[in-house]
């Protein structure tokens, strides 16, 4: 179901969305506001929160919403937790 450009899911009867084996860095694939900026950060690895010189960071607020940006920023926690315990 299309809403403004984006697209909304309905998952009657699921409390949560399984991300199985997304890694944290490769979340940002999916923000295509940050897609078409990867190639201007120094590392390729750059989650987009702590890393120096982040092509991503300094459009928040102007091309990224804050809010879509923080919870971006905790999905990205949220992987890198299941990472850690991943084999727990």
């Amino acid at each position: 179901w299309q809403v403004c450009g984006g697209a909304m899911l309905d998952t009657p009867g699921f409390s949560l969305l399984d991300t199985a084996e997304l890694e944290p860095a490769d979340l940002c694939k999916y923000y295509p506001e940050m897609r078409e900026h990867l190639d201007h950060c120094r590392f390729p690895e750059c989650v987009h929160i702590t890393e120096p010189d982040c092509g991503v960071k300094p459009l928040v607020g102007s091309r990224i919403h804050p809010e879509r940006y923080s919870r971006y920023c905790k999905f990205v926690e949220e992987l890198k937790e299941k990472r850690r315990h991943r084999y727990d």
